[in-house]
């Protein structure tokens, strides 16, 4: 059990089920996890959402809350050094800061302990880091594919295996997988997007 505090587990539930990627749910979200680790500050993985929360309002609003996602996954680590989400949460605060490097060795520190897993999202974000940071799109290719394991692909995976292909110039394949994409989703703005990028690459501006 992550937690023996029922009170603090069932705040932890209800922010699950918020989305991260929506300002108002993502603010309400933090605001039950921090009610939560108040609760129990020796619940690792509420810590460790909690994180990869804040990270988002760095990204999203103000880049101090970078710097609180990196002390709120660091104390997930002390409580857990077991925990492939905190280390996910660190490497992309790590990542929002410029530290590539850093970044990079956490994602695989994440993905070490959960080999078989996604390592809390590990996989995606260091093709993405791979790809469009240090420029290693072979590798970020060998890390998207893995995604293909996870039942059912979803139009992100398939974005993010066609992302490194784009800058390999394969545009054949590209485009077999982008239209694989649009078909199963044809109103996902990321796969229009690559699409739209393939086009003008190929001169059809």
């Amino acid at each position: 059990a992550p937690t023996t505090n029922a009170e603090a587990y069932e705040l932890y539930l209800r922010a699950q089920a918020l989305d991260s990627g929506e300002r108002q749910q993502n603010l309400r979200a933090i605001e039950l996890l921090k009610q939560a680790v108040s609760l129990d500050p020796t619940f690792a993985v509420a810590h460790a959402r909690l994180a990869y929360r804040v990270f988002f309002l760095g990204y999203y609003d103000d880049p101090k809350y970078v710097d609180e996602s990196i002390g709120i996954a660091q104390r997930a680590i002390e409580l857990d050094p077991t925990l492939p989400l905190a280390y996910t949460a660190l490497a992309s605060a790590y990542g929002q800061k410029g530290w590539a490097s850093r970044s990079r060795a956490a994602f695989l520190k994440a993905l070490e302990l959960d080999p078989g897993g996604t390592g809390g999202g590990a996989l995606s974000n260091i093709a993405v880091l791979d790809s469009e940071v240090l420029g290693r799109h072979d590798d970020a290719i060998l890390s998207a594919r893995r995604l293909l394991q996870i039942r059912p692909v979803r139009p992100e995976i398939i974005y993010h295996v066609a992302w490194p292909l784009l800058f390999l110039r394969d545009d054949a394949t590209t485009d077999r997988w982008l239209t694989e994409g649009l078909n199963r989703a044809p109103n996902n703005p990321r796969l229009q997007y690559l699409k739209a990028t393939l086009l003008y690459l190929q001169g059809e501006e």
